[in-house]
């Protein structure tokens, strides 16, 4: 498996090198006059590209959304294609159609190059080793802001950027002060430290594989043992007096608390869906208000910023064919759109998916068409046209940056939920774990009341101590609700 998986990395990588760099040198040869041989080099950059994005996209599809090859070969491949685009761009700025074409979107490759080799940190361990970090004070890296690093992880969240698993001390605690569970992404680490700054509590950093805490949940890279793992390793027992965990709510689709309670007897809870809660929780568990995930217009325009960023890609690969000039102007359209998009996805028209992302793609192909092709000549139609598709895209693509909606490319079918009222004890536990309010407590039992809201995050019935859920998406469920 591991070897297949191998040669089908090698076998895109190759592909992507040598159709995009010979459509990049048919493209100067042909439509430009560029002399073969001065055209070679300019190729070997842009298969370069091709190849490792090809690379990458493969690796992420085979590890489920984990980065597998290693970071300082990627970061050494970063460079030179750097290199290879500043020659091309210093030594043939005389030759035709380099002005008018190459120069503006080498100057695009160059800058987003630089600051992927910036965020990169060749130091760091492969993200699946289980590095470990024995500093009890929290570094100071993790409070001080960073806003610069935060933009740069936030465009570029595919790559992961793990964190050593640790114990640290935040404020003054004791052995009596809550031990708070979190991911080894760095991004996490900082913004669970910063909410965490007005409470004297334990914070511990789990193996996550350097990703955020829902993404590596769902994709089944951070698991029970990776929590297991952290408690022994870091002796948090010798270090507090109680037995009790805080776990990030948003983990809760593939986490047993029973296991870690059995191999660490620690009780694990799962606290609010947002860290930034933990004061609320911490006086009243059971405030259904902070189990709910929010996407407020920040976390939306955080997600935008990054969301285009495989479609920029493939129409690098598409353009390489027809001109990469036509780039210059749609990138720079498809990012404001998806700015606008963040801005009123909350108050759509249309409230499925599917369908709001088909809508929206055919309203901004009418708009560009109508005012800046047809009137103005502005946008060709061919571009209006990539534009149109790339919305339909970027939308279908948007709803999956956040818990709030189940992100798929094919329509899910909507869960079935019934709750066995003789077999459920009234533990609370469904409902602290669900991120859309899809259960209600009456008379001391749960009561499945959305179940169109609810995302298959499996969280509910697999918390679920008495088995009192029956849920569409559980193979073990029986019944005929099930079925």
């Amino acid at each position: 498996m591991h070897m297949n998986s191998d040669k089908t990395k090698i076998f895109t990588l190759l592909g992507g090198f040598f159709l995009f760099g010979l459509g990049r040198w048919i493209n100067l040869v042909v439509v430009h006059a560029w002399a073969a041989s001065r055209a070679l080099l300019i190729a070997i950059s842009y298969g370069l590209l091709a190849g490792l994005l090809a690379y990458f996209l493969t690796d992420l599809f085979l590890a489920k959304g984990l980065l597998q090859f290693k970071l300082l070969w990627l970061k050494t491949i970063f460079f030179f294609i750097l290199g290879i685009s500043f020659l091309n761009h210093f030594l043939f700025r005389g030759f035709p159609g380099h002005i008018n074409e190459i120069a503006g979107i080498e100057a695009i490759i160059v800058i987003v190059f630089f600051l992927i080799a910036l965020t990169i940190d060749n130091k760091k361990k492969q993200p699946d080793n289980f590095v470990f970090s024995d500093e009890m004070t929290l570094p100071a890296k993790y409070s001080r802001h960073r806003p610069v690093k935060t933009m740069l992880e936030t465009l570029l969240r595919l790559f992961p950027c793990p964190e050593p698993v640790a114990l640290y001390r935040v404020g003054r605690p004791t052995k009596k002060s809550p031990v708070i569970v979190t991911g080894n992404y760095d991004l996490t680490v900082r913004r669970v430290a910063a909410a965490l700054k007005p409470i004297d509590c334990w914070l511990l950093v789990c193996n996550s594989r350097g990703i955020n805490i829902w993404c590596s949940s769902l994709a089944g890279h951070f698991k029970t043992e990776d929590i297991i793992k952290a408690v022994k390793l870091t002796g948090l027992s010798k270090k507090v007096s109680h037995k009790k965990l805080i776990l990030p709510q948003l983990c809760a689709g593939n986490i047993y608390p029973e296991r870690i309670k059995k191999e660490t007897k620690f009780k694990a809870e799962f606290g609010p869906a947002s860290i930034n809660d933990i004061t609320v929780y911490l006086k009243e568990r059971k405030n259904q208000e902070i189990r709910n995930v929010t996407f407020t217009i920040k976390e939306r325009l955080e997600m935008a910023v990054g969301c285009p960023l495989l479609l920029f890609a493939f129409l690098l690969l598409v353009y390489n064919f027809i001109g990469l000039s036509h780039l210059l102007i749609v990138m720079p359209v498809i990012f404001v759109l998806t700015i606008i998009h963040a801005v009123v996805f909350p108050v759509r028209m249309i409230k499925n998916i599917t369908g709001w992302s088909l809508f929206a793609g055919f309203i901004a192909f009418f708009i560009l068409f109508g005012v800046f092709s047809a009137g103005m000549g502005f946008i060709s139609l061919g571009n209006c046209i990539a534009i149109g598709i790339g919305m339909i895209y970027i939308v279908k693509e948007f709803s999956g940056w956040s818990p709030l909606i189940k992100y798929n490319l094919i329509p899910y079918p909507k869960a079935r939920i019934t709750v066995d009222r003789d077999l459920c004890t009234g533990c609370y536990r469904c409902i602290e774990v669900c991120p859309k309010g899809v259960y209600e407590f009456e008379d001391g039992k749960s009561r499945a009341d959305k179940t169109a809201e609810c995302i298959l995050c499996k969280a509910c019935f697999r918390q679920c101590p008495a088995g009192a859920i029956n849920h569409s998406d559980n193979p073990a469920a029986q019944g005929p609700e099930s079925q």
